[in-house]
């Protein structure tokens, strides 16, 4: 037996007072009487004596010293080993992603899973070793393993839910591995299982355990916002306002404020499928934008909020390299656009540097690090690695709440051939298709990147509607963080924000929305700032210039608050640990002490109670 409180064993010292009132002598009261012929003799004795009684058996002292030993016990929070070869150490990994900040449990799905791991932590033997593992945007190990289990205690407690979508897949891979370095080591999940699916996870023997947080499934959301050049207004701008339930239909209102004024409001049912609402803005308005969602029956409040920055607009220069002639003629009548038309062999690299996007129907032989390019099919030299092609693929998916992909249907695309992806090289699946991805984007080296794995004339995707639309959106999005966009510099939470800039250090500065300044990176003329975990408004000083972003969480990932019941690993279920008795090494005893010394107190009021009637 251990204690997880020694220190409550100093409390048996109240012994000392407890046994001394049995055994000092009443101490009698002196009143005047005629004659003391009667008590010499009792005088006497009184006078010879100690101020001590010979200690006689009394029940009622045995009653109460046993009472006290149990209260002492219980106060030092004795645990009983469950057994040799068990718990001999645990990983404790925490999701602290958005839907973690859920109002449908006290005082949030993260305090409830700090609190189950507080209890679990409680359970577990002295000399047991414990890890802990947050799972969110950044997947780390806050405290590696230690016997120390205060050290975990103060880091549980510490923790707060992001305002950012996360991987819980990394913080898996993660925690297992820990677990691999320690024999009988077991996985401890606190989250609400949300994300993508774990199924192609196998962790052989390792032992994982699920402890499911949260319970409503109801959540309304903002889970994308768009801002683009009006079609009825020269100089007027319209924001594209894309809300979510998830969870049943509710009726929500959207209002929208530019700074402070109220510009507009709208009301809405909101179901399963994503609803855009528009909202025009006055003719050259700037400053900032906010969108806010109002609905019943919500409990996630960081996903009713997002925010855009509109700046005085300006034509974005856009290059275009060797593209054919429906492409070419769709980016020419963009009024945004000042579009630049070039052959392989007239590009220098500074047309490139003073490109605001580059779209390339062929490869060139410069430097595209830095610059924003739509890759239009498989180049030699691209970021993307594919295989030979394969014939006639069906477009399956595509992510509807993308900015390129806005207000566009993909269904019946036919597609001549399509080359599937070896190494998509940190890109992301944009439209998926049953031979792979059919269009990938990311972000890489301070830039943005869009690649198709199909030459556009391979496939009718030229003389569809959604065509220009698709080049209108990717202009959007490729030159978002252009200086005077109209988009105004805007990401996802979590997500780096870059610049290049020849400003030295000293003369830099990033303030995050609360108005405190923020770390930032700069190598090679790259500016880069990675902490955006909070949703706001973002200033950036560059020596004399003063440029703005806005982060925003637009996640339907994490607007899904509905707590998975179990997490499908592999081909098994992986059981949730809270249905289960504690197997971290030690179970505490405490409440059966306590309860033992009700009854001890019972039955002393017994005893007592046929004392007085004797």
């Amino acid at each position: 037996m251990s204690f997880l409180a020694p220190l409550g064993l100093l409390a048996g010292l109240l012994a000392v007072p407890l046994i001394a009132l049995y055994i000092l002598k009443i101490r009698r009261k002196k009143v005047v009487v005629p004659s003391i012929l009667l008590w010499q003799e009792l005088a006497q004795r009184d006078r010879l004596a100690t101020p001590f009684e010979r200690f006689r058996r009394n029940l009622l002292l045995w009653i109460q010293l046993l009472l006290l030993a149990l209260i002492v016990l219980a106060l030092a929070r004795p645990v009983l080993p469950l057994g040799p070869g068990t718990g001999e150490a645990a990983v404790i990994l925490v999701d602290v992603t958005a839907s973690m900040a859920a109002t449908d449990v006290r005082p949030n799905r993260l305090g409830q899973a700090v609190s189950q791991a507080e209890r679990m932590l409680d359970s577990m033997s002295s000399g047991t070793e414990a890890a802990l593992v947050v799972a969110g945007p950044r997947t780390e190990v806050i405290v590696p393993y230690t016997q120390e289990l205060g050290r975990i205690r103060r880091a549980l407690r510490s923790l707060s839910a992001v305002e950012a979508e996360g991987s819980l897949r990394e913080g898996l891979q993660l925690g297992v591995s820990l677990a691999r370095a320690r024999d009988n080591a077991v996985v401890h999940v606190f989250s609400d299982g949300g994300g993508a699916s774990l199924s192609d996870l196998t962790f052989g023997s390792t032992p994982v355990r699920y402890h499911r947080i949260g319970q409503a499934t109801g959540n309304a959301g903002i889970v994308a916002l768009d801002l683009r050049s009006s079609p009825s207004q020269a100089a007027g701008r319209q924001l594209f306002v894309t809300a979510q339930r998830f969870g049943g239909p509710v009726e929500a209102t959207v209002s929208v404020f530019l700074d402070e004024e109220l510009l507009g409001l709208r009301n809405a049912t909101l179901a399963d499928d994503p609803v855009s609402l528009v909202f025009d803005l006055p003719s050259g308005a700037s400053g900032v934008v906010r969108a806010e969602l109002s609905a019943d029956d919500d409990h996630l409040p960081i996903d009713n909020v997002a925010w855009a920055l509109v700046e005085p607009e300006r034509r974005r220069r856009v290059l275009a390299v060797g593209t054919d002639p429906f492409t070419t003629h769709a980016l020419s009548v963009d009024r945004r656009v000042a579009l630049t038309v070039r052959e392989p062999g007239e590009v220098t690299d500074a047309l490139l540097r003073m490109s605001d996007a580059v779209f390339l129907g062929t490869p060139i032989d410069l430097d595209l690090d830095g610059v924003n390019v739509a890759f239009l099919g498989p180049q030699t030299g691209g970021p993307v690695h594919f295989a030979d092609p394969l014939p006639r693929p069906e477009v399956i998916s595509w992510r509807r709440t993308h900015p390129v992909l806005r207000l566009l249907s993909l269904e019946m695309v036919q597609i001549s051939e399509l080359h599937p992806t070896l190494d998509a090289m940190g890109l992301e699946p944009l439209v998926s298709t049953s031979a792979g991805p059919l269009l990938l984007g990311g972000e890489r080296t301070g830039a943005r990147i869009l690649q198709l794995s199909v030459r556009p004339v391979r496939s009718d995707l030229p003389l569809r509607v959604a065509w220009p639309v698709l080049l209108f959106n990717a202009v959007g999005w490729l030159t978002e963080n252009a200086a005077g966009a109209a988009h105004g510099h805007v990401i996802t939470t979590g997500k780096p924000w870059s610049i290049r800039t020849d400003v030295e250090p000293s003369a830099l500065e990033v303030l995050g929305p609360d108005g405190e300044p923020r770390p930032f990176h700069l190598s090679e003329r790259l500016l880069r700032v990675q902490d955006t975990l909070d949703q706001g408004i973002y200033r950036v000083r560059l020596g004399g210039r003063r440029l703005a972003f806005a982060a925003n969480l637009l996640s339907p990932v994490e607007s899904d608050i509905a707590p998975r019941r179990s997490l499908e690993l592999g081909a098994s279920a992986t059981p949730e640990g809270e249905r289960q008795a504690s197997i971290s090494g030690g179970q505490e005893v405490w409440r059966w002490l306590l309860m033992g010394a009700l009854l001890i107190l019972v039955a002393e009021w017994v005893v007592w109670a046929q004392r007085g009637r004797l």
